[in-house]
């Protein structure tokens, strides 16, 4: 059995056949959250985390985890993008940077 910490309430789940990052009973809370963030981003596309906070009630660490996972997209080159978590060069959405995405995953010792 494999587990993993919902990003959202912590609790462990099996990760078995399942491909998000958090729990069964916290998709639905994420898809809601999405969804209201994608509307007022469609309309306002240069907000910022504070602004999209405070106008769609969505707590800036789920925008900040939604952007992580890639599932934002930074318009052009503004300024506050996410830096690579391995060789900090500036990346668009995701924690890694192309080159660094493609290499083989270092075990931790």
């Amino acid at each position: 059995m494999s587990l993993k910490n919902c990003k959202r309430c912590g609790k462990l789940f099996n990760i078995r056949g399942y491909t998000y990052n958090v729990c069964k009973d916290c998709l639905e809370k994420d898809n809601a959250d999405f969804e209201r963030l994608r509307q007022y981003i469609l309309t306002h596309p240069y907000a910022s985390v504070l602004e999209l906070s405070q106008e769609t009630g969505v707590e800036p660490a789920v925008i900040t985890r939604f952007h992580r996972e890639g599932r934002f997209i930074n318009r052009e080159k503004q300024e506050g993008n996410l830096l690579c978590a391995q060789c900090g060069a500036p990346v668009p959405a995701g924690q890694f940077c192309k080159e660094c995405g493609t290499q083989t995953p270092r075990k931790n010792r």
